[in-house]
């Protein structure tokens, strides 16, 4: 049976308690449990059979605590989350098992999902149809490893795109991050190596990073493509990070980084006069410092269904500066900057909020460049969703969300968008663009409380969104709000390894529609709207983190 899951932190915060661990055991339970009665037909056998599990090594590297040492339950409560958040473990739980004043052991519960994913998807959003097919592997001979191929026929263009990626390199915790895509226009290269904070107890990182991307761009206003050019990028980076204090709720971190990255631009047969932006380069040091702290709820039916999710709703702070120097290569002196705030409130049944706000962008500081001595190219954003979930049998979700987006000084115009798929269901893509959005949306969710043939989550939603875009220069004006209403069907798969929820949604838009097509049916995965930044897809803040 589904059901919402709610855990609350002390208001206190008490001395880890800590308790020398003797042993740890993995039990790991393959997709189906032959031991409830419901998943012991042969059909579900005979997936297990097909399915390797992951390795008692992959979960062990996971954890935080190791035999022989001093575990408390924060790290516990983290090693649980970091499994929880590997794509091949649909569920994770660390069972305590006291044998006296001073040890423990330990018995790690973790069952697998279904990593072997062919892909034959279709997709309509906002008056654009799109479909693809490929392969998933989560999971390579139950290593932890991913593999991905895809064919993407896009509204715009045809892709192909390869991945591969190894959180573990060699046992390790260096994670391995590669991907190459051709595009009908283009094509996308990119390569990472590095270290994370892997927790909130890791006291250093580092690795490098190298991409390379050469596409063409496109410009809409009302739905209707304005101008294209071709748009490179080149761009390298080598990072460091240290963690400042040793707060085992809090983390202080400072990362140090030095970076090259170009945008070049060249004009096309349909690129419009006056919308080309200038290339430009940046290259220089960047310092940032991070705060992040160790305040998670638990929930389901949020964004997954069926799955426990861990919701920080701590204050996390990012901000970041440096200095990018035409002596090293760049095309002017400038200042990248970038802040970010984000927090939750309430952990109780009554729901909780989450809020984040900040900017992205640069500083101009070359006196020879057009406008010197002011802040260009900058995004200020600001996002608010309040979750109250249903206290019956059936889960029920009610979502209330609203932002909105600013560039001040852009490079070029009409890079904010709102439309069918940025929130906005009755309209098409690119309906409506400009240097600035509003953006609310009201959705509610009810879902079968009970697993279909032990596979799928079923449920509708009932849905209302609300925006507009203007350009510079101009203000909100009420008169300029486009609104529709709409009602959805949603399935989870409940042992994919994503977990996401998949829809089908049809809109009706209300009041003034360009083009006059008021009915919008939409097939997609995930929720109609993301948490934060629906309408930025096409900013690039280039010389910022």
């Amino acid at each position: 049976m589904a059901q919402a899951v709610y855990a609350a932190r002390p208001r206190k915060r008490l001395p880890p308690n800590e308790l020398r661990v003797r042993t740890i055991a993995i039990d790991t339970k393959d997709i189906f449990d032959p031991s409830i009665p419901a998943e012991s037909a042969w059909p579900y056998r005979f997936v297990n059979v097909l399915h390797i599990r992951t390795r008692d090594e992959v979960i062990r590297r996971e954890l935080l605590v190791k035999p022989s040492r001093l575990a408390s339950d924060l790290a516990l409560d983290e090693s649980e989350r970091s499994l929880r958040a590997l794509p091949f473990i649909k569920s994770a739980q660390i069972e305590r098992v006291r044998v006296n004043d001073r040890e423990t052991d330990l018995i790690v519960h973790v069952q697998d999902s279904w990593t072997t994913q062919p892909q034959i998807n279709f997709g309509s959003e906002g008056g654009q149809t799109k479909y693809e097919i490929g392969f998933v592997e989560e999971n390579i001979l139950g290593f932890g490893k991913r593999v991905s191929y895809f064919y993407r026929d896009n509204p715009d263009e045809i892709e192909q795109e390869f991945t591969y990626a190894d959180p573990q390199l060699f046992g390790s915790r260096l994670k391995l991050e590669t991907s190459i895509r051709s595009f009908t226009t283009g094509n996308a290269q990119s390569l990472s190596l590095n270290r994370p904070f892997y927790s909130i107890r890791t006291h250093r990182s580092g690795g490098f990073a190298a991409s390379r991307n050469l596409h063409l761009e496109k410009r809409f206003d009302n739905a209707t493509e304005i101008s294209r050019y071709e748009s490179q990028n080149h761009s390298v980076s080598a990072v460091y990070g240290h963690r400042l204090n040793h707060d085992p709720y809090i983390a202080h971190r400072l990362t140090g980084r030095y970076f090259y990255t170009e945008d070049l631009f060249k004009a096309e047969a349909g690129t419009r006069p006056g919308t080309l932006p200038k290339s430009i380069a940046f290259a220089g040091p960047q310092i940032q410092w991070t705060r992040e702290p160790e305040d998670f709820i638990k929930e389901s039916f949020i964004d997954k269904a069926g799955r426990v999710e861990d919701i920080n709703i701590g204050h996390r702070v990012l901000a970041a500066s440096g200095y990018s120097a035409d002596v090293l290569g760049a095309s002017a002196n400038t200042v990248p900057l970038l802040l970010q705030h984000g927090f939750g409130l309430g952990r109780t049944e009554k729901g909780f909020a989450l809020f984040e706000y900040g900017l992205a962008g640069r500083y101009q500081v070359d006196t020879d460049a057009p406008t010197p001595h002011q802040l260009a190219h900058t995004l200020y954003f600001a996002s608010m969703n309040f979750y109250r979930q249903g206290k019956g049998k059936w889960p029920l979700t009610h979502v209330w969300h609203a932002e909105s987006a600013y560039i001040q000084n852009p490079d070029s115009a009409n890079l904010l968008e709102v439309g069918g798929n940025t929130g906005l269901r009755g309209f098409k893509n690119q309906s409506f663009t400009g240097n600035k959005t509003l953006l609310m949306n009201w959705e509610s969710r009810l879902f079968y409380p009970e697993e279909i043939l032990r596979l799928i989550y079923l449920g509708g939603a009932v849905f209302a969104d609300m925006g507009q875009a203007q350009t510079q220069g101009q203000a909100f004006r009420r008169q300029d709000f486009h609104a529709n209403v709409g009602v959805g069907f949603r399935f989870g798969l409940s042992r994919s390894s994503s977990g996401n929820i998949y829809r089908l949604d049809v809109a009706y838009a209300l009041g003034k529609v360009p083009g006059g097509n008021r009915v919008i049916v939409s097939i997609s995965s995930g929720t109609g709207f993301s948490r934060t930044q629906n309408t930025t897809g096409r900013f690039s803040p280039k010389a910022s983190f």
